[in-house]
């Protein structure tokens, strides 16, 4: 195993990898204060994952449906992290819920994305759930 880069980050996504583009270019400015080390996927045909090699960013998927035990995804992705040497875990755009087990493994390491101010609209087309909801607010949680 590496040892943990504390100025490494690994991005997990699942789908366009917009949000891991918006951290390259901070990164690619100075702005980011951390290096991206790889990204990975849960999804094969993942657009963040070929946007990440076009970068030079090492990327691989690790397809969920693959395993038949969530603990088995798991483990995969926590031997990719580790291999990694990153020591943040971002999830940005990973539509996968994860285990008490896998947060509590990583605990103070991981830092979500979530496009939505939560926990009003969780999951998916939070933009539109918040127009068609007339809300005064929307944003993003990181946390």
């Amino acid at each position: 195993m590496n040892e943990l880069n504390r100025q490494g980050m690994i991005v997990l996504l699942s789908g366009r990898g917009s949000n891991y583009q918006a951290l390259h270019q901070a990164q690619e400015e100075g702005r980011l204060g951390g290096r991206i080390l790889g990204v990975l996927s849960d999804q094969p045909n993942a657009p963040g994952l070929a946007r990440a090699r076009e970068n030079q960013t090492p990327a691989e998927c690790i397809d969920r449906s693959r395993y038949a035990e969530r603990s088995d995804f798991e483990s995969s992705l926590t031997q990719a992290i580790a291999q990694s040497g990153a020591y943040w875990i971002v999830l940005a755009g990973f539509m996968r819920v994860l285990s008490a087990e896998f947060t509590n493994h990583h605990a103070g390491r991981i830092i979500n994305i979530h496009p939505s101010l939560l926990p009003r609209h969780r999951g998916l087309n939070t933009h539109q759930r918040v127009i068609d909801a007339g809300d005064p607010e929307h944003g993003a949680s990181v946390h």
